[in-house]
């Protein structure tokens, strides 16, 4: 019974290490392409006259975040922990997030709309709902 049990250990001991191992480079060479593609946008972006830069900046992050989660789903995949519930429980933490943010969010996302499409500039008078300035 402990020769079994030992075969089996030892057995699942190399496949895991070699399981782990190689999750881990594929970690580490993710976040490196990661790295590199963010420059690669930034720099496309900054040669890009028509977009400010804090949406420049809003566009990279979304990259860097995006990026990460993809990365760490493949080294979950390549490890056996069940994927499909990970994207389940993002999908579902993101909808709760931005159901309790849905005014921010609407915020957020009226801002994007005025910086990519730039109805107005600096010293520009504005009048809106009673307000002027």
């Amino acid at each position: 019974m402990f020769e079994s049990l030992k075969e089996h250990l030892s057995d699942f001991t190399s496949k895991s290490i070699t399981t782990f191992i190689g999750a881990l480079i594929i970690f580490i060479v993710g976040n490196i392409i990661i790295k590199y593609l963010t420059i690669l946008i930034g720099k496309l972006l900054k040669k890009s006259n028509k977009l400010d830069r804090s949406i420049q900046g809003f566009i990279l992050t979304v990259v860097r975040v995006l990026g990460a989660v993809i990365t760490v789903l493949i080294c979950a995949d390549m490890l056996s922990i069940p994927t499909a519930s990970l994207v389940t429980l993002l999908g579902t933490l993101g909808l709760a997030v931005s159901l309790a943010l849905q005014d921010l969010v609407s915020n957020v996302a009226g801002g994007i709309f005025l910086m990519t499409t730039r109805p107005f500039k600096t010293g520009d008078w504005i009048e809106a709902d009673g307000f002027d300035g």
